[in-house]
């Protein structure tokens, strides 16, 4: 599924234009403004083969694709928002930089300054 969104998936013909086309990519990489991010609070998912579903707290989707689940319902969490703020952050960082690399981290305290990562979520945990 990684190479999938990544890389894209090749096809034989663009239908709206007749034109030959080689791959379509699912995520734009290369101009991040070009995808469409939203978090959806509360999305009901039905389990299939029953008429019972899951309502996680948090799905975050690119392009329509549900890349982030977050379950914050543990009352051990104290602070909440900002874990699933940091977690979105981090998810998001992975479509950029797949590994923990430095540039990983620098993408993740672009958007989350002042964090220490190491410690971060246990630091809300009872």
């Amino acid at each position: 599924m990684f190479r999938l969104l990544t890389d894209g998936t090749s096809v034989s013909e663009n239908r709206a234009t007749g034109e030959k086309s080689s791959t379509v990519r699912f995520i734009d990489f290369d101009k991040v403004s070009n995808n469409r991010f939203i978090a959806v609070c509360q999305f009901k998912v039905r389990i299939l083969g029953t008429e019972h579903h899951i309502v996680p707290d948090v799905v975050l989707f690119v392009n329509g694709i549900p890349v982030v689940v977050v379950e914050a319902k543990s009352p051990k969490v104290k602070d909440a928002l900002s874990v699933i703020d940091y977690v979105i952050v981090h998810e998001l960082a992975h479509l950029l930089e797949s590994n923990h690399t430095p540039d990983f981290w620098n993408i993740v305290r672009a958007k989350v300054p002042g964090v220490q990562f190491d410690s971060f979520i246990e630091s809300r945990l009872a």
